[in-house]
């Protein structure tokens, strides 16, 4: 697990596995999580 944080953008980053996403879903105000093409969760 790695953590990044964008100050200009406000935002955390928290990448639980290497690799390219595919789909970006919002589950909460503010909240996108990326999953690759097997919906396998990449970010958070």
């Amino acid at each position: 697990m790695e953590t990044q944080y964008d100050p200009e953008a406000d935002a955390m980053y928290i990448m639980f596995g290497e690799g390219e996403y595919e789909i970006s879903e919002e589950i909460r105000e503010g909240i996108i999580v990326d999953f690759d093409k097997n919906k396998k969760q990449r970010r958070g």
